[in-house]
């Protein structure tokens, strides 16, 4: 995965409003590569502290951190 990919996947990461979530398909569509949702996870990974990762949700509802959920509680979500 190139940092070009990660950079773009970021900056789609941050456009998500506080009190919303995406999903990882979502970004990958946003990003231009619709079937590279696993790759986006993989970015999602090691993201820089000023990315929203906690806003990222699976297609099915799931989150990767169980620690997440109480991050979106806090923000009504």
């Amino acid at each position: 995965m190139n940092e070009l990919f990660k950079q773009q996947v970021y900056e789609v990461t941050k456009l998500i409003p506080k009190g919303r979530v995406s999903t990882y398909g979502a970004i990958a569509k946003a990003v231009g590569y619709p079937n590279h949702s696993r790759h986006v996870g993989n970015a999602m990974g090691g993201c820089p502290k000023d990315v929203p990762a906690h806003r990222v949700i699976s297609s099915s509802g799931k989150l990767s951190v169980p620690s997440f959920r109480e991050r979106l509680e806090k923000e009504d979500v």
